[in-house]
């Protein structure tokens, strides 16, 4: 098999991680969403032009496009539900779950195709 390796544009939300709330922020702008969840906060931020959107204290939006890595703590820090679905983590007391919106992130890509000589 030959592999070729190429960038390939990614549209979906992708979970980036919990990161602690350092003032100053890293994701400065705060945009009311409605209803408090994941999605409606990603949708919001992208929509804006922001390429990260992260939820704080159950249901606290918060827009940006840069981020320290070194804020990264273990997800079990963001242990609040979204107010508006409890079935998602929406961040936690002084700590983002932080998401890409899909608006600028590449992900590097393999693919796989047989190669047939004759």
């Amino acid at each position: 098999a030959i592999t070729f390796n190429f960038f390939c544009p990614v549209d979906e939300p992708a979970y980036l991680g919990c990161f602690r709330d350092n003032l100053p922020r890293d994701l400065q702008v705060y945009i009311p969403t409605h209803p408090a969840t994941i999605g409606a906060c990603v949708d919001t931020c992208k929509s804006q032009g922001f390429s990260v959107g992260a939820l704080r204290n159950s249901d606290l939006c918060f827009c940006g496009n840069a981020y320290r890595k070194s804020n990264q703590v273990a997800d079990k820090e963001c242990d609040m539900p979204c107010y508006d679905n409890s079935f998602e983590v929406c961040g936690g007391f002084m700590t983002f779950s932080q998401y890409w919106t899909g608006k600028t992130r590449k992900l590097f890509c393999i693919h796989l195709l047989p190669l047939f000589i004759t």
